[in-house]
Formats: structure tokens, sequence, C-alpha cells
């Protein structure tokens, strides 16, 4: 069973809105998410979309992004760890704007860990949006 603290929300049954957006990691039993919700992004930005720190539980997830991208614009995906970046990954113009179509980024964060995900946007007039979804499992 998972241990409830830490991060995020905490315990549900104690008045968090399971299922709404924030920044912050939540728990449903042994599971965990985070949903960013829609970001609004203007060109050179670095837009924090996740950013929580876990508690003694190891938490196996998933994290994909998504955005409103057009030809445009290259948008940088980065997941960071302690401030240590761990991966990064750009959406280059129309034909890469539906990050979402590619396989899952998975990852497993130790106890204690802080975990943050940013978007850049470079190029492009207009705003535009991105959003980071995480979902996985906690061991205690």
């Amino acid at each position: 069973m998972a241990l409830i603290g830490g991060g995020g929300a905490g315990n549900v049954t104690g008045g968090a809105n399971p299922a709404g957006i924030s920044s912050n990691l939540n728990y449903v039993g042994d599971f965990c998410y985070a949903y960013s919700g829609i970001v609004e992004q203007n060109a050179g930005d670095v837009t924090t979309l996740l950013d929580f720190t876990t508690g003694s539980e190891i938490a196996v997830v998933q994290i994909t992004f998504d955005t409103s991208a057009i030809s445009s614009d290259n948008i940088s995906y980065v997941v960071l760890m302690n401030t240590q970046k761990i991966s990064e990954f750009v959406i280059t113009g129309s034909a890469d704007a539906d990050p979402s179509t590619k396989e899952p980024r998975r990852y497993v964060i130790p106890p204690f860990t802080r975990l943050q995900t940013t978007a850049k946007r470079v190029g492009g007039s207009d705003t535009q949006y991105s959003d980071c979804v995480l979902t996985g499992r906690i061991y205690a």
C-alpha cells in the first residue's frame, strides 16, 4: 500500500480534488497522476508544466506531452529530477505537432525527488498551448 503524503495533494479523502489539474502529484490508492492542464506559451518562454516532490515511495510513471504547435513553432520538452536534466525532446513543425501519438516516455522516480517538466517554445508569433500528463504506480 502506498504511503500518503510527500508531494502533491496527499490523501484524496482529506478534501483534495482527485480529478483536478495542477502541477502537483496526486495519489489514489497505489496509483499516482498529475495533469498540468492546458498551459499558454509565448515565444522564448520556458513554461513549467509539472513541479512536485515525491514522498518516501518509488513511482514508476509514464509522461506524455501535447501541443497546439503549428509549422512555424519548435517546442522543447524537458524532464528534470532534482534540477538535473533527465531527458529532452523537440517537436519541430507541424509534422511532429502531436507528440502524444508517440510512445510515452517511462521513468522511475526515486523517493524524495523533485520532478519538473517544462516546455520552451521557439518561433512563431501567436500564443500556443502545451500540456503534460503523468500517470503511474507507486511502491512503498
